[in-house]
């Protein structure tokens, strides 16, 4: 599950609610919440959501298209974030990785993402 932590459209806590419930009933769900995000901002919006979706799909065996490798994709994405006028804030990677990377393998984790130190920000 992926939620932004200022949302009002779907609440953080509704999105972390299911995700406690699902792993009550036995069920592996990892959690990402992206801090001080809005709807829109965060997510696939910014490089760290698409690599966690990226992790996802890799580690459930999905294949298809190299997105790590696609410009189009990406130019389809920075185009999106200027016409809606999201995006434009980075999120840290790397709680996804190390012993936080358990998010996604275990499925037991809810993880938050804050936004990049201005050094690290990469503008998508």
């Amino acid at each position: 599950a992926m939620t932004h932590s200022l949302t009002t459209t779907t609440p953080a806590g509704q999105a972390l609610l299911f995700a406690e419930r699902a792993r009550a009933a036995g069920r592996a769900v990892g959690a990402l919440v992206f801090e001080g995000a809005d709807h829109g901002t965060g997510g696939v919006n910014c490089a760290a959501g698409r690599s966690a979706v990226l992790r996802f799909l890799k580690q459930h065996g999905l294949r298809g298209v190299d997105l790590e490798a696609d410009s189009v994709g990406e130019s389809h994405v920075e185009a999106a974030t200027r016409v809606f006028g999201t995006g434009g804030v980075e999120y840290s990677s790397a709680p996804l990785e190390g012993k936080d990377g358990q998010w996604l393998v275990e499925g037991r984790a809810t993880v938050s993402l804050p936004p990049a130190a201005p050094a690290d920000k990469k503008m998508i």
